[in-house]
């Protein structure tokens, strides 16, 4: 959900940029814009965004195996022992 507002916010503020400009001037603009600080962090800020999402996903995914293989090595032990 952040992810698809900060895309949303940056291709509004691209679309803005165009819209103030017209002809090559605001291609210019444009490419200046892609290629300063504050686009780099915005793009660079979306990726670390994904790159938590995804861990997070993974990492609860991973306990969530854990979880099952410990329930069931605990349930085969008790299984043994009353054998």
């Amino acid at each position: 959900m952040a992810l698809d507002t900060e895309s949303n916010i940056s291709q509004t503020l691209i679309i803005e940029k165009e819209a103030a400009l017209s002809g090559l001037d605001s291609l210019r603009v444009i490419e200046d814009f892609k290629k300063s600080i504050a686009f780099k962090t915005i793009i660079q800020d979306n990726i670390q965004e994904a790159c938590d999402h995804i861990y997070d996903v993974e990492v609860k995914a991973l306990e969530h195996q854990c979880i099952d293989e410990g329930f069931v090595w605990g349930f085969l032990k008790g299984v043994r022992l009353v054998q």
